[in-house]
């Protein structure tokens, strides 16, 4: 039994440590941030993931289930570092407005939930590509908590490692 016991917490640490760690992101500047002071989100839908359903013998149970919305975690962050949110492209400031996109690279969720996203800037007027990040989030909870910290490690690596 006990030999049990230190094989079960030897492969759950072994586990626990090949699951959480991310790849390195990974962005290209290749323009100037801080010329512009207004932004521009393109809308996403949300990311749901749940617990999904279990049965015990009193009953079926359904777990909790979580959404993200992407755009409006990128605004957030964005209006955090002092950028105003625009709701759409104004002509007149699109001299100065930054448009952010976000795409997801993929999932997966073998014992811990990973999501892979890129981010892209560019400028509103003439649509030049300014920065691109691509990061990997990993989460013990869920889909939507590895999306998250996908999409703040992508935005730390374009708005705060590379200022």
């Amino acid at each position: 039994m006990k030999k049990l016991f230190i094989f079960l917490a030897t492969a759950l640490m072994l586990i626990g440590c090949g699951t959480t760690t991310n790849t390195v992101p990974t962005a290209k500047i290749s323009g100037d941030l801080s010329r512009y002071q207004y932004v521009f989100v393109v809308p996403t839908s949300g990311v749901t993931s749940g617990g999904g359903v279990y049965s015990t013998g009193y009953g079926v149970y359904g777990g909790d289930t979580h959404t993200v919305n992407p755009s409006e975690l990128i605004t957030g962050y964005l209006m955090k570092l002092g950028y105003s949110a625009l709701p759409s492209i104004v002509p007149d400031l699109a001299e100065h407005t930054i448009v952010v996109t976000y795409g997801n690279t993929g999932t997966s969720s073998v014992l811990v939930a990973k999501s892979g996203v890129i981010i892209q800037v560019r400028d509103a007027k003439t649509h030049q590509l300014i920065a691109t990040s691509e990061a990997e989030g990993t989460s013990l909870e869920d889909e939507t908590y590895a999306v998250k910290r996908a999409i703040y490690r992508a935005l730390d690596n374009i708005f705060v490692t590379n200022q």
